[in-house]
């Protein structure tokens, strides 16, 4: 299995103004699916029916994505290819296109539609799409642009297999053939939407190229640095799986994902007299001005206060180096009063 890497890549979801101070050494991750097709033909094509609804599964083995990294990464869009056999190049449309990503620990699909996308599927495409197929003469078709999806679904290919569901009821409004690898058992089928199972199964499965980035990566750029928090706020993404979009998902990200503290503001994994120097000198303190992680905004409200400063020296690791390299997070009392006290030293400054 080959990996296509394009640091270049950029599928912004959320805009916000940022400082870039630092990233963690990350990239988008192009896989092709089912493995070993991503430079060559597949060996056979599924054609399309104008106007024709239905309802597909596809199934792709977690061994597809072993060159995901240790714990996986979020899966943000998809795309896919026409085969050679198609003549010319074409636009195809759908009014309405319904995607949604699951798993299953099962390598081949149910009848059942429902058993096959396991408790965490995810809807991550919801209305009209247009996709542009190029064809070259004598050469590999490219893969097209890729459908991005509503939310990034995350991927671990250590928990089961990948299920992708696409339901339309209003069929492809152009006809094509799409590219395709003989996979019995992986690909369900049936022409009514609303159907509950699969009224027959085909054994060849669409060649897909699947888009992923870091976990965490909010703007998808595939880089993680202080843009993804200050986005964070805007992207309402739950990113600890709890169901609710609140402050407990910027805890996750800077103690699950960066693995880092409150008051890390250049990203380096620690919250240090370096870091405290760097914010003031934004000199946005106490101040009605916009603000980032980078400024002084560890509360997520664009503004560099006490409640910034209080939060950080609560987190408790101010000097103590890495977060991971710390047993046990110590009291943060004497941390408090250190901050309160770098507070109050601040404001006599402003004074003089």
């Amino acid at each position: 299995m080959t990996i296509a890497r394009d640091p270049k890549f950029a599928m912004i979801a959320v805009l916000s103004a940022a400082i870039f101070v630092s990233s963690a050494d990350a990239e988008t991750i192009q896989i092709v699916a089912p493995s070993g097709v991503d430079d060559r033909e597949g060996n056979t094509f599924i054609p399309s029916e104008r106007n024709l609804p239905y309802r597909a599964q596809e199934l792709y083995l977690a061994s597809d994505f072993q060159g995901l990294p240790d714990g996986g990464a979020w899966l943000i869009g998809l795309s896919d290819r026409a085969d050679a056999s198609q003549r010319s190049g074409v636009t195809v449309g759908y009014r309405d296109m319904k995607i949604t990503v699951g798993m299953t620990t099962s390598h081949n699909l149910a009848r059942n539609f429902s058993d096959n996308l396991g408790s965490m599927a995810m809807v991550v495409h919801d209305g009209p799409d247009e996709v542009e197929y190029v064809v070259e003469d004598g050469a590999l078709n490219p893969f097209t642009d890729f459908t991005p999806f509503l939310m990034p679904f995350p991927y671990d290919p250590a928990q089961g297999n990948l299920v992708v569901e696409w339901i339309t009821r209003s069929g492809e409004d152009a006809l094509v053939r799409w590219d395709s690898q003989q996979a019995p058992g992986r690909r369900g089928n049936s022409g009514d939407p609303d159907d509950t199972s699969a009224s027959f199964f085909y054994d060849n499965s669409f060649i897909q190229q699947f888009t992923f980035v870091p976990k965490g990566d909010i703007n998808y750029d595939g880089t993680l640095d202080s843009s993804d928090i200050d986005d964070l706020s805007s992207a309402g993404f739950d990113l600890n799986g709890d169901g609710a979009t609140d402050e407990k998902d910027r805890t996750f990200w800077v103690r699950d994902i960066m693995s880092t503290w409150f008051g890390d503001s250049n990203l380096d994994g620690e919250f240090s007299t370096e870091d405290m120097v760097a914010v003031f000198q934004a000199g946005k303190y106490e101040l009605d001005m916009d603000a980032g992680w980078a400024e002084g905004d560890w509360t997520g409200d664009q503004r560099f206060g006490s409640e910034d400063m209080v939060a950080a020296f609560q987190d408790g690791g101010f000097e103590l180096g890495a977060r991971a390299a710390v047993s046990a997070v110590p009291e943060p009392s004497c941390a408090i009063l250190l901050g309160i006290g770098m507070i109050g030293l601040s404001r006599l400054r402003k004074r003089r």
